[in-house]
């Protein structure tokens, strides 16, 4: 499959984005002791991604139809890794229920905007199999991705889990600046098509 590598990069964006939406389950007592607040409240950390990413998401989606696809992407993958580090700080209940909002937007916009450039950036054949692999990153942050960081969330702390994820995202983030600039130089689009972003 032609950009194999980019399609992957932009899975592994995806699992950590997945990774960070559905940590909060794992280690959701040991946030609700820190920042004060029952469980329930607590729970509330996982529904605003989760409504922010359904919701508005989809709306700046819209809005934003004659942005540069890939301009966006890293834009938004961007605003997702420095909300990572702002969760590591963030001093209250208030203003990580913020920060969650903000991540979730991002996350929601990346997931979209990701599966989109995939399928442009390979043969009109292969285009389900693409999309098959960005959302194969999604589904195995709930495998892989919450273990994990559970595990390591008991070992450190939550707050550090937030602060790892943000590094690791850079990866994909420079890997996508470059690949992008690579095919832009080459000028290898899909035929018929002026630009896949």
């Amino acid at each position: 499959m032609k950009n194999n590598l980019i399609i992957n990069v932009l899975a592994l964006a995806v699992f950590l984005i997945g990774t960070i939406e559905y940590i909060i389950t794992g280690v959701i007592e040991m946030i609700a002791v820190e920042l004060g607040v029952t469980t329930s409240e607590a729970g509330l950390l996982v529904t605003v991604f989760a409504l922010a990413a359904a919701i508005v998401a989809p709306i700046l989606i819209a809005l934003t139809i004659n942005v540069d696809r890939k301009k966006l992407l890293m834009v938004t993958l961007s605003v997702f890794i420095a909300s990572n580090g702002l969760m590591f700080i963030s001093p209250s209940y208030e203003t990580a229920l913020w920060i969650r909002i903000i991540q979730g937007v991002s996350g929601g916009i990346v997931t979209v905007v990701a599966m989109a450039v995939a399928t442009r950036l390979v043969e009109k054949e292969r285009r389900g199999r693409a999309i098959g692999i960005i959302l194969m990153g999604l589904s195995s942050s709930l495998v892989l991705g919450v273990p994990i960081g559970t595990f390591f969330s008991e070992m450190f702390g939550w707050r550090v889990l937030f602060i790892l994820i943000g590094l690791l995202s850079i990866l994909p983030l420079l890997t996508s600046i470059k690949r992008f600039r690579q095919l832009k130089k080459k000028k290898q689009l899909p035929s018929g098509c002026s630009s896949p972003f």
